[in-house]
């Protein structure tokens, strides 16, 4: 895959006015080759490849060049990009991602690079690093299944009287035991009322006996990241909540069975939308159905009703619905699934019914 998306970056090369592109973003520079740095950019150009580094990432860049030798290391040796004024050539157009440059970076490059033209690299782009590879996948698979481990002892360990912020530390340290090197993002864990906030920090409150549990983490494998969210009750749920959790729980399934490649993303998030709405609950759906997952927790395609991404088979999205309300707190569910032709293949196997901790 990494072949095959340098295939695709030179073939920017061929349909646009560039002799070279800059790739500055250090996450999609391990999209495209692999090598992992805290400062790295890549040069791709017609005849070459450059992989540039500083001094700390010498010795790996070597060696990593030696395995690969479609990349030339490029040592860095100021923060004034002078390194890429032999690399760039004077009169040539060389394309760059405006999203990730600050203003004050591209003040230095074009002072480093006089003579040489540049232009935004076009928002399609990202689409690059949108399908994940089969190793990529499996890393994502790891991540979730230490997650699906956790999530099960979380909900053994719920008991009255237990902090928001011990719940989540209790998963952070589990996480950790089983094999993840971190958090994928802060983890999320509220009861209660609380639970409307969709992304609340974990406090100090108790829980009580009739709350909703919200629980959203993540782990990280190889730089991989999964993330799930189970939302349960303490003890016995009532028929109002009961009637909630079902709602979105028909509209995590609809979209979920729904992700194929060549879906729309819009249409994805349409379906789920359209079980909340029906059963009167709507306004209380604010946010999107989903995201893209890699080696960044949030990557492209959104699934909201403004993307109208084509979904391609190897993309890893999430599928999470949810419904808040201030007076009685929120329920969201959330899985990973991999697209692929035919269907998606859900990573996230986590019971999806409602459960009810402390009634055994």
């Amino acid at each position: 895959m990494h072949n095959s998306r340098l295939a695709a970056v030179r073939g920017f090369l061929s349909r646009g006015p560039y002799s070279s592109i800059i790739i500055s973003d250090p996450v999609d520079v391990e999209y495209l080759t692999g090598f992992r740095s805290s400062n790295v950019y890549c040069v791709v150009s017609r005849r070459k490849n450059l992989l540039c580094s500083d001094f700390r990432y010498r010795s790996a860049a070597l060696a990593f060049c030696r395995r690969n030798d479609e990349w030339i290391f490029l040592e860095i040796k100021e923060n004034d990009f002078s390194f890429l004024r032999s690399a760039l050539k004077k009169k040539s157009v060389t394309a760059f991602q405006a999203d990730v440059f600050t203003v004050s970076a591209f003040s230095r490059l074009r002072r480093a690079c006089p003579g040489v033209g540049f232009a935004k690299l076009p928002p399609e782009f990202a689409d690059v690093f949108v399908p994940k590879t089969s190793h990529e996948i499996s890393r994502m698979k790891k991540a979730a299944a230490i997650g699906d481990r956790v999530f099960n002892e979380m909900f053994r360990a719920a008991r009255p009287g237990i902090t928001e912020r011990e719940l989540a530390g209790f998963c952070e340290e589990r996480c950790g035991k089983y094999g993840s090197q971190r958090p994928s993002f802060e983890t999320i864990v509220l009861f209660g009322r609380r639970a409307a906030l969709p992304h609340g920090i974990p406090s100090d409150a108790r829980l009580k006996r009739g709350d909703w549990v919200l629980c959203d983490f993540g782990c990280t494998v190889d730089g991989f990241a999964s993330d799930m969210t189970r939302t349960f009750v303490m003890g016995r749920a009532s028929d109002v909540q009961k009637r909630i959790y079902g709602t979105v729980l028909e509209a995590q399934e609809t979209a979920r069975r729904a992700v194929t490649a060549g879906a729309l993303a819009s249409d994805i998030d349409g379906l789920a939308r359209g079980v909340i709405s029906a059963a009167g609950l709507g306004p209380l759906f604010g946010h999107a159905t989903g995201h893209g997952v890699g080696l960044r927790v949030h990557e492209k395609p959104r699934i909201s009703a403004s993307d109208k991404s084509i979904l391609q088979p190897g993309t890893v999205i999430t599928v999470e619905p949810g419904v808040y309300h201030p007076a009685w707190g929120g329920v969201r569910i959330e899985d990973m699934v991999a697209v692929r032709h035919g269907g998606g293949e859900t990573l996230t196997s986590s019971p999806r019914e409602l459960m009810e901790a402390g009634t055994r």
